[in-house]
């Protein structure tokens, strides 16, 4: 709902604010997915634990490239993972926004292209793939959030603006 809102809102001035949300729960969804598969959230068959294990989401990284030879699995697992850290850390220190917000939208569609490929179709839109992906994009065009004027967090000043 956040991208929704996001996307109808993002060219008026006084939300400006919400690009550092938007951006702030991407990075939170890209890091609770790479600390699921490291079993950060517990282990396999834990309760909200999707994968638990590496091993179990370089299976899943096949099941998702089935058309591709399964021997790209593991360095494909292992690149995705980089690319989802690299990506959550440059939303939340606010690092090249505006290539961070396009790097996102094609690793998830890209993604989501894979499981239309490969999986039943109702899968990727029980992940909100595609609407993460839109989120991103709208993100990359949102003027506000890839100036280098506007800070990574909120200041004291834009918070008194909108009170």
């Amino acid at each position: 709902m956040t991208f929704i809102a996001f996307a109808a809102l993002h060219q008026h001035p006084r939300w400006h604010w919400l690009a550092v949300v938007v951006r702030t729960l991407m990075a939170a969804d890209f890091l609770l997915a790479v600390a699921d598969r490291f079993g950060v959230l517990g282990p396999p068959g834990a309760p909200g634990v999707f994968l638990g294990d590496f091993a179990r989401f370089v299976d899943y990284t096949r099941s998702v490239i089935s058309f591709l030879p399964g021997g790209l699995a593991p360095p494909l697992a292992v690149l995705a993972t980089i690319a989802e850290v690299i990506l959550a850390i440059a939303q939340l220190l606010g690092f090249r926004l505006r290539l961070a917000a396009y790097g996102a939208t094609l690793l998830l569609s890209v993604y989501a292209t894979s499981m239309m490929i490969s999986l039943p179709v109702a899968e990727q839109f029980h992940y909100r793939v595609f609407l993460l992906a839109a989120g991103m994009l709208s993100l990359a065009t949102f003027d506000r959030a890839r100036s280098p004027s506007m800070p990574c967090w909120p200041s004291a000043g834009i918070v008194r603006r909108l009170s």
